[in-house]
């Protein structure tokens, strides 16, 4: 076997292995979850922004256990306190500051969304949830009923392709 002919097998070979230690790191880039729930049970106090109930707050801190070891990047919640509420045990478990975006700003904020990076989690309300699962491009399932706070959608992103998966979240 010549010189030439042992870099050339050696370039090849290494070339191979970082192909196959490459392609997973994209595949992992191509999947990406995005999770959106309606805040928690709120009180019914009269004003416009009650806080959760106690049943609010522990489905929040059950929410948390559940998604965070989903490797969440971002969250994001409208700036009201039962969403803001909802969101902040995870917030808090995963040291990462709460992003506020807009209610009235959907169809821009579901383009911010489809253009970042990472898993991320929504928290919104019963009107705003299922319009934006489907701007996302997911199966809001139709509109949500005022009495629905376990649902959970997680939206799996591969490239074009947007596949919904809904999960539950519990009161324990």
């Amino acid at each position: 076997m010549t010189l030439c002919s042992i870099l050339r097998q050696a370039f090849l070979a290494t070339a191979i292995l970082s192909l196959l230690l490459v392609c997973p790191m994209l595949s992992a880039k191509e999947h990406r979850s995005i999770y959106l729930i309606r805040h928690a049970e709120k009180q019914h106090d009269g004003t416009h922004d009650p806080s959760l109930t106690e049943k609010g707050v522990l489905r929040a801190k059950n929410i948390c256990k559940q998604l965070k070891n989903r490797n969440i990047t971002t969250i994001y919640s409208t700036n009201y306190k039962r969403t803001v509420e909802t969101a902040l045990p995870l917030s808090k478990s995963l040291a990462i500051d709460l992003t506020l975006y807009d209610p009235n700003q959907l169809e821009t904020f579901a383009t911010q969304v489809l253009l970042g990076e990472g898993n991320v989690l929504i928290v919104g309300h019963s009107n705003t949830t299922p319009e934006l699962v489907a701007l996302l491009g997911g199966n809001s399932q139709g509109p949500m009923a005022d009495s629905v706070y376990h649902q959970i959608f997680h939206l799996v992103v591969k490239g074009n392709k947007t596949d919904t998966i809904i999960l539950s979240s519990s009161v324990d």
